[in-house]
């Protein structure tokens, strides 16, 4: 008897010859995701949300009554003594057991309920053996029927988290405008855009305007509280410009009209005011920032492309950024696609390939007079990121750049690399810049020469996919608390690329990559920190719908399958033939678990492999030499499970082993290490 041990890890490897694969790496993985400490974890899933409450947070009360038969699914019931309320969601009248969700109150024992009587309330999660896992998901689909879609038409247009809530774009009913919502106890809730007003050179004494002072106009009599002034050229009281930012305003101001702080004037009006709204269709990218002293002003700053740049703070105040007319330095059309916050300075990134920012602590403000500057790049920008060491990253679909430096007087752009770039919004910061190129994945490390980057590309072990996703990504987003940069494609398929810190790799880092596949087709994405500090990872869905992801064991509560399937181990002898007995599985879950395991002998060739009976299940994933065969089905409940016994049959020089679930239920677990017991057989004869 001999033993094959190895523990799992490595990721895809798609390319290397089969003497070369190590035996923890995977010949395919989907659903599953390179564990923090090796192994591999089940990617658990994602749901719905608009504020109301996480329906994969909500659980059960369970209470035998003494007829269960009187009940209805989905029926509201009230304790006659306690007044305690609820809704029925599961009924076993062999044990005369209900389970009860939404309860308000606390049901007492003996009370009288619907047509019968509560005989004893069990608790909370406590139904029946074998059908609590299945309880608890119709409680929380309850829940989730609660959950609606953003209003409005056709695909979500952004999402953010800001200070724990959640924002989102889509189009208006009519496809005539984008609207903005934030995320309620309620549901999605509109965000009031206000107005502004252009004002122009005064004949005052020289005051200037300041945020919540009241304005009046002296002919029209119009007035309004100033949340928001964006002064971008000239003198008060003479040659002022700029523009005022209000939520409501009483009247209408006049055109030319002079526009003063009780009887002082400090201009005059430039037009009468004008409704703040957006274009629609574009594609909202956002950031959250504090260009200030006060955690008042930690503000939202977006662009799309369509629409002028703009900041929204926490008060609901909606500053579009308007760049200043006539002067030098201002783009040809003022649309950014991407903005992002470095040094002090807001950055506008172009379709057109100019890059423009704000004056430094300033970032409403693009006046060159006061210290705004713009750049080309030489094509359409397609990621702009700040990265730690003091540089920003900039992108086109062809080249990559770095600017150093820190205002406008010492600004340095050092291309980086000529023939190398990332499509857009594929570019993230995780340890440094990673984006998808058409050769594949391009990390981009600092070097020691001279404090510059070295662009490389470091996904050759998967370059069939990357070969079959060309042209198809659509975004990304960084899972931090995982350390992963996520790439989406247009099927609703995802690359999970890992970093792991590794000091003896040229770059500093390690790179392992599994696949996802949602049932839905996302549009944008966004990373933020709910109220209490936890990660929170946010998808658009084309229809409609936002999701967190990440959160709760299901696909918005239905069942999806999750696999990985392990390269062939020959355990450092690829010739001599083994009689396998067993296989040991360390495998650890904090909730219940149901996997199924098959094994695969002599690189899957059927002529070499009959240890049972071939089942006729195959995954309905990506194609590939490898029936499903020879499955065990194990079910566990225990919070900590290891060595897991898995019997074998068979005899083949090699051996893979593939772990497959197909559930609604089945909780976070990590498969970490196999142990095969084998007996060394006669080597292996030429056919």
């Amino acid at each position: 008897m001999a033993d094959d041990i190895f523990k799992l890890g490595g990721g895809l490897d798609l390319v290397s010859d089969y003497l070369d694969k190590k035996p923890g790496a995977c010949l395919s993985a989907v659903n599953y995701q390179p564990g923090l400490n090796g192994g591999y974890d089940y990617l658990i899933g994602y749901e719905a949300l608009d504020g109301r409450p996480s329906p994969s947070e909500q659980t059960y009360l369970a209470m035998t009554v003494a007829d269960a038969s009187v009940f209805t699914l989905e029926d509201p019931i009230t304790g006659v003594t306690s007044s305690a309320a609820g809704v029925v969601i599961a009924i076993d009248t062999d044990s005369n057991t209900i389970g009860v969700t939404k309860v308000t109150g606390t049901f007492v024992n003996g009370e009288s309920v619907t047509a019968t009587n509560i005989v004893t309330v069990l608790g909370t999660g406590l139904g029946p053996s074998g059908l609590d896992e299945l309880w608890l998901l119709a409680a929380q689909n309850l829940y989730r029927d609660d959950i609606e879609q953003v209003p409005g038409s056709g695909s979500i247009l952004g999402v953010h988290v800001h200070r724990g809530v959640k924002y989102v774009w889509r189009n208006n009913a009519g496809g005539t405008a984008a609207e903005l919502y934030k995320s309620t106890s309620s549901g999605w809730d509109k965000v009031d855009f206000g107005f502004y007003l252009l004002f122009d050179a005064g004949v005052g004494p020289g005051i200037g305007i300041e945020e919540g002072q009241t304005i009046n106009g002296q002919t029209s009599g119009a007035t309004g509280v100033v949340k928001r002034v964006v002064h971008y050229r000239g003198t008060w009281g003479t040659d002022a410009e700029g523009y005022i930012i209000f939520q409501s305003i009483t009247g209408t101001f006049s055109d030319g009209e002079n526009l003063r702080v009780g009887a002082t004037v400090f201009g005059s009006a430039d037009g009468t005011q004008v409704a703040v709204t957006f274009g629609p269709g574009g594609a909202f990218q956002m950031i959250s920032h504090n260009f200030y002293a006060e955690d008042a002003t930690y503000s939202i700053y977006g662009a799309d492309g369509v629409n002028p740049a703009w900041e929204l703070r926490d008060d609901g105040t909606m500053t579009p950024i308007y760049l200043p007319p006539g002067e030098d330095n201002i783009p040809e059309s003022n649309t950014p696609s991407l903005v992002e916050a470095h040094r002090g300075h807001l950055f506008l990134m172009f379709d057109e390939g100019g890059v423009q920012h704000s004056v430094i602590g300033e970032p409403v403000t693009f006046s060159g007079f006061l210290g705004a500057g713009l750049f080309g790049l030489g094509a359409p920008g397609t990621n702009m990121q700040s990265e730690a060491g003091g540089a920003l990253i900039l992108t086109t679909s062809r080249s990559t750049h770095a600017l150093f430096g820190s205002t406008v007087d010492n600004w340095e752009l050092r291309l980086i690399s000529a023939d190398t770039g990332a499509a857009f919004g594929t570019g993230k910061m995780l340890m440094s810049f990673l984006g998808l190129d058409d050769r594949g994945l391009v990390f981009l490390p600092r070097t020691d020469a001279f404090g510059n980057f070295e662009a490389g590309t470091v996904s050759r072990r998967i370059k069939p996919l990357v070969d079959d996703y060309r042209g198809r990504s659509i975004g990304s987003v960084l899972v931090r608390d995982r350390n992963q940069h996520r790439l989406f494609f247009d099927d609703g398929s995802f690359l999970i690329s890992y970093l792991r810190e590794d000091p003896y790799s040229r770059s500093g880092a390690k790179i392992e990559f599994t696949q996802g596949q949602y049932a839905f087709t996302p549009t944008c994405f966004a990373n933020g920190e709910a109220a209490d500090g936890s990660e929170v990872v946010l998808a658009g869905s084309d229809d409609g719908w936002v999701y967190q992801l990440d959160k709760g064991t299901n696909h918005n509560g239905e069942e999806y399958e999750a696999w990985f399937i392990l390269a062939f181990s020959h355990a450092k002898n690829p010739r001599i033939r083994k009689r396998y007995r067993r296989a040991f599985i360390d495998l650890q879950a904090t909730t219940k678990v149901q996997i199924r395991i098959s094994a695969e002998l002599q690189y899957g060739n059927p002529d070499k492999l009959n240890p049972r009976t071939v089942s006729d299940e195959s995954f309905g994933g990506p194609g590939g030499y490898w029936g499903v065969s020879n499955w065990g089905e194990f079910y566990w409940g225990s919070p900590t499970i290891t060595n897991i016994y898995y019997p074998l049959t068979g005899t083949g020089v090699n051996i893979s082993l593939t772990f497959y679930v197909k559930s609604a239920i089945t909780g976070p677990h990590s498969v970490s290490s196999v142990q095969i017991e084998y007996d060394p057989r006669r080597r292996e004869r030429n056919a």
